[in-house]
């Protein structure tokens, strides 16, 4: 069990999510109702590099300590200190990426704050929070791995969709395509470790997860679907 700021109190993560939810889906909505979107675009820039700059770092960080991982199980050492802070450094990114629908709700980007989007920045927030306070590395840190790759590319889709006709950037399609392989190989991951009679790791973290990433599976079939595959996409 870590004893870092944010995993002192379960008080910390529900205080998080709360004041979250309430802005994106009452306070900020009823703010911007009578005003004009903001002008983010230098603010979108400046969060767009700092999200690359960071996942970039934690790929550094995280990827030599996957020697570690077996894929049956996803144990990694939860005593090493660069697992454990890596993963307390990840958990933080994740209250930071809530400032992405912030800024869609200023925007009045009302289409961006989706279900899919909101159900996937608190979950993730809350299943790496739990990870953290109860057992660092595992699925979790493998999966926090994967995560930053993609969103890595995501953001500098993002980034360049700030200044490049979105018409341009024929590859949304495949970013969407590759999230959903991502989630898919974490989801058959997670089912593995925990249909795994001698995997040590928390049954109900694992079960926590997998529920998670069926639902996120789900939610990302249906955005796919609609977007895609009946021929209505759409540039946000």
């Amino acid at each position: 069990m870590t004893d870092f700021f944010i995993t002192q109190s379960i008080f910390h993560p529900f205080a998080f999510v709360a004041v979250y939810l309430i802005f994106v889906t009452k306070i900020g909505p009823n703010l911007m109702k009578n005003r004009e979107p903001m002008k983010l675009n230098n603010v979108m820039i400046a969060y767009n590099l700092l999200q690359i700059f960071i996942n970039v770092v934690l790929i550094i960080l995280g990827l030599p300590n996957l020697k570690t991982v077996i894929l049956l199980c996803s144990i990694t050492s939860q005593d090493s200190f660069s697992v454990v802070t890596t993963h307390h450094a990840y958990a933080l990114l994740k209250v930071f990426d809530f400032l992405e629908t912030i800024i869609f709700v200023l925007r009045k980007k009302d289409n961006q704050v989706s279900l899919l989007h909101v159900f996937h920045h608190v979950g993730v927030f809350s299943l790496t929070w739990i990870g953290l306070k109860y057992s660092p590395g595992g699925p979790n840190y493998l999966s926090a791995v994967i995560n930053c790759v993609v969103h890595t590319l995501m953001y500098f889709y993002y980034l360049l969709s700030t200044s490049i006709d979105k018409k341009q950037l024929w590859w949304k399609k495949y970013m969407t395509v590759l999230q959903v392989v991502a989630n898919w190989f974490i989801f058959l991951i997670n089912v593995v470790s925990l249909l795994n009679p001698s995997c040590s790791y928390p049954k109900w973290i694992l079960l926590s997860d997998t529920t998670y990433m069926l639902v996120l599976l789900y939610l990302f079939s249906n955005f796919y679907n609609k977007n895609y595959l009946e021929g209505n996409a759409k540039l946000s």
